[in-house]
């Protein structure tokens, strides 16, 4: 039986993304819990956590690192947003 999974803080980050600015083609709940190996499901309740954060959910709290990593990109622009993503998947811009 699979374990359960251990979010990371890159994976904060593209979660973080999605609930700020929405998907894309290349940063998506398919495509990131494909390439960082966890459920698509997961990945999308991963994003619930910042829709929290931004006042857009029904959660009640946010996990932790989710808060950190929330503090640290709530006030960057998109594109420097967009870029931490990419870089994290090893795309180059």
């Amino acid at each position: 039986m699979k374990g359960r999974y251990n979010y990371t803080e890159e994976d904060d980050i593209f979660a973080c993304y999605i609930a700020k600015y929405g998907e894309g083609i290349l940063i998506s709940p398919i495509t990131v819990s494909k390439t960082r190996g966890m459920k698509e499901s997961s990945f999308k309740a991963r994003v619930e956590n910042f829709k929290f954060f931004e006042g857009k959910s029904k959660l009640t709290n946010g996990a932790e690192m989710s808060r950190k990593v929330y503090e640290k990109f709530k006030n960057i622009s998109q594109a420097d947003h967009r870029a931490s993503c990419l870089e994290i998947l090893g795309i180059s811009q």
